[in-house]
């Protein structure tokens, strides 16, 4: 009978102990909310959210790394080729401006042989211009000398129309002369804001990287459990308390024209029988307040509907 007894009590104690060796859970119910530029709390409902090893994440991005270092090197090493562009283009700018100002005081196209010769004819016919205006002066007073006065007045206009022609051309090598240089200068200068644009495109590039997406395009990660935010942002998981688990979701949410993206990668409580999360502005992916990422992801630029 005692035999019986003992038998009894050792296997009650073996359940007891059963019992006791059932997991602590732990369950943590939170929020996805974004707070806007106008202080305005926008409840994001149907978000997909993620409870995944912390491990996996931290092992993603440890072998992610080296291409990000790679490809952030890169975009360095091609601002600093663009600014040194940007500093030989300026060069050449000041040297163009430099000899465009010379060349409109010192006009050195008065030494082309075209203009030389025209010049020459110009210089020629007005002294005989002028001597032809005394003769048509003198004929003017000689009544007796009327048909010759009329002649010499119209060989005066034949000169001055000359002259007139010899003028236009000369104008005309002068207005090419300047229109050339001012080409070259133009051309210069705009070589100068091409490579202050290409300078500014590869700083904003930089400025921008690495992306959430060069991480994470990528990253299809084993899912221990999923759930969706309900209409007020809301969700809820239970998980074991000695797991170290991450919490990752993804969001997008229309404003006017443009499309806002939200990533969050953070820890999942731990040792606690229950706890809270709030998914929000303060713990982005571009925040990292648990420190995943080497180098924090950037905000890209919102994308617009209309592209």
């Amino acid at each position: 009978m005692k035999i019986k007894i003992i038998i009894a009590l050792v296997a009650t104690a073996g359940m007891l102990g059963l019992a006791g060796c059932k997991p602590k859970a732990t369950t943590v119910s939170g929020q996805v909310f974004i707070v806007t530029k106008g202080a305005d709390n926008v409840k994001l409902g149907a978000v997909e959210i993620l409870l995944i090893e912390k491990s996996q994440v931290t092992g993603f991005l440890q072998k992610k790394q080296p291409a990000i270092d790679l490809e952030m090197a890169s975009k360095r090493q091609e601002l600093t080729n663009a600014e040194q562009e940007v500093a030989t283009a300026l060069g050449n700018a000041d040297k163009a401006q430099a000899y465009f100002d010379w060349f409109m005081v010192n006009k050195p196209y008065k030494t082309n042989a075209d203009r030389v010769n025209i010049k020459s004819q110009w210089d020629n016919l007005l002294k005989q211009y002028v001597r032809q205006t005394n003769y048509v002066e003198q004929l003017s007073h000689d009544v007796d000398k009327t048909d010759a006065f009329f002649a010499a007045l119209k060989m005066r206009e034949k000169m001055a129309e000359k002259l007139n022609s010899l003028n236009d051309e000369l104008d005309a090598i002068k207005l090419a002369a300047v229109a050339a240089e001012t080409s070259k200068l133009k051309g210069i200068k705009a070589n100068l804001e091409q490579a202050n644009s290409h300078a500014e495109t590869e700083k904003t590039n930089l400025d921008n990287s690495p992306t959430v997406a060069d991480y994470l395009a990528d990253f299809s990660p084993v899912i221990i459990q999923k759930t969706l935010s309900d209409s007020d942002g809301k969700f809820s998981f239970t998980y074991p308390r000695d797991k170290t688990l991450t919490i990752f979701a993804h969001a997008q949410r229309m404003v006017l024209d443009k499309t806002e993206t939200y990533y969050w990668l953070v820890d999942a409580p731990t040792n606690a029988e229950t706890a809270q999360i709030f998914l929000s502005n303060n713990n982005l992916v571009f925040a990292d307040p648990d420190s995943y990422f080497k180098l924090k992801p950037k905000e890209a630029p919102q994308k617009s509907t209309e592209q």
